[in-house]
């Protein structure tokens, strides 16, 4: 690293007036977004089920650049970083709204809470024992045949498999839910989903208002406290990115599972984040803010964290893949049966088409794409980029989601309201938390490297 003089003195850092049209703009879009897809989901014949399906894929997808804000909030301290001070304050406005998509979780906590199974097939009621049992009195003891019931299990995974495909069918809990209703109820559910997101926002306002108050008294003391607490809290972070995915995602099918799954998930957040920090920064320069705070150098860095995470998605993602590919049974191969990316007798599916999406578009064409320092230091060629990652980020959304509802992709004017309302409304409350504050960090340590940094 070299550096070099920066003269700022004529810099645009506040929003200001400049942040009303953004403001109202989110505002209007969100509620006439959340509005059409009430009214969309009042009006399906299958009773809102449609709806909370795009309703989550929207919230999975806002979530994931929320906490890449956070996750990037938190790295930022973790190693003292010089070089990402000026983008900091964007990362830390972003983390600092993630009380709103706690807000927007309310209509899947509610689904959960009616517990008719609408999102959840697990949330119904536990039948009783004697409703359980009553068209099937004890048996007499026989000895067992170990093969014959692993044979009839992986059968039965099958038939389960293939069952909850029909979009208009909800199966009861089975066996095998049940014995995970310790974990999987609704109660103990909508608890762990709250203390997620409070985490997560708590987390984020404090960062975010002690960069903020550092602006104001200069006290050089409130980096340090900062700096203490971003190694527990990204233990923490880790902890509950990871159980939140398995809850608000993967128990969609309570049947499956995959201890790679929270990390594709957060794979797909990293991007996220690094994809909008170079979007709204560019957006900002555009309107004459940060211009010299934020130079192709700190772009080129950005566009190196994009391409990284790039690749570990694809690592990951491939990880998963091959190793239930490798095992090849029925309980687990079914996933990946019904998002095309597999064949099994009876899940023939259109989502073929969203899977080599995903390999294409979210992988080998972005790899290819930033490889070259050329693209990560080009204005157009990086925020082309970006935005194509953010697409990819909502498709993967969509299609980890959807396809737990029905058996072949069918894109609905739903998820198009619902990525309108819970967008607009996460970008109005983002805005509104910029307003009135400085862009970047003013008063921290270490802005002298983040103004004279430059990349060998």
């Amino acid at each position: 690293m070299a550096s070099h003089h920066v003269d700022i003195k004529d810099e645009k850092l506040e929003f200001g007036t400049h942040a009303w049209p953004f403001y109202s703009t989110g505002l209007f879009l969100g509620f006439v977004g959340i509005i059409g897809s009430m009214l969309l989901g009042y009006f399906q014949a299958d009773g809102f089920r449609r709806f909370y399906f795009s309703w989550l894929v929207a919230l999975m997808f806002f979530l994931s650049i929320g906490l890449g804000g956070l996750f990037f909030t938190l790295l930022q301290h973790l190693v003292r970083a010089g070089w990402s001070v000026t983008v900091r304050r964007i990362a830390e406005t972003i983390a600092a709204s993630n009380w709103i998509l706690f807000v927007l979780c309310v209509p899947v906590l509610v689904s959960v809470a009616m517990q008719k199974g609408d999102l959840y097939r697990w949330a119904q009621p536990k039948p009783s024992d004697h409703a359980a049992h009553a068209d099937h009195p004890p048996a007499p003891a026989v000895k067992h045949d170990t093969h014959a019931e692993e044979k009839a299990g992986r059968a039965q995974a099958v038939a389960d498999n293939q069952g909850h495909l029909d979009a208009k069918v909800i199966p009861p809990p089975d066996a095998l839910t049940l014995k995970k209703r310790p974990w999987l109820n609704p109660g103990f559910f909508i608890a762990r989903v709250a203390f997620y997101f409070a985490f997560w926002s708590l987390v984020g306002w404090w960062y975010w208002r002690a960069s903020v108050r550092q602006d104001e008294t200069n006290d050089l003391e409130l980096t340090r406290k900062r700096e203490v607490a971003s190694a527990p809290l990204m233990l923490l972070f880790a902890l509950t990115l990871t159980f939140g995915v398995f809850d608000l995602m993967m128990s969609l099918d309570p049947h499956w599972f995959s201890t790679m799954f929270p990390v594709i998930y957060f794979a797909n957040a990293a991007i996220a984040i690094f994809a909008a920090l170079v979007i709204i920064s560019k957006t900002l320069q555009s309107k004459g803010f940060l211009t010299e705070s934020i130079s192709v150098e700190h772009y080129h860095d950005l566009g190196k964290f994009l391409f990284a995470f790039t690749f570990f998605y694809g690592y990951v993602a491939f990880s998963q893949y091959m190793l239930l590919w490798y095992a090849n049974l029925p309980e687990t191969t079914g996933w990946y049966a019904r998002r095309g990316a597999s064949s099994m007798e009876g899940t023939e599916t259109t989502y073929t088409w969203l899977a080599l999406t995903m390999l294409f578009g979210h992988l080998l064409i972005p790899f290819a794409g930033l490889l070259s320092r050329h693209v990560k230091r080009s204005g157009f060629g990086l925020t082309f980029f970006a935005g194509w990652q953010l697409v990819m980020v909502y498709l993967d959304m969509y299609w980890l989601i959807l396809p737990e509802f029905e058996p072949n992709l069918n894109f609905h004017l739903l998820d198009l309201t619902c990525i309108i309302g819970i967008g607009g409304l996460w970008l109005a409350t983002v805005v509104r938390t910029a307003a009135g504050h400085s862009l970047r960090p003013t008063a921290d340590p270490r802005l002298h490297e983040a103004l004279a940094f430059h990349n060998i």
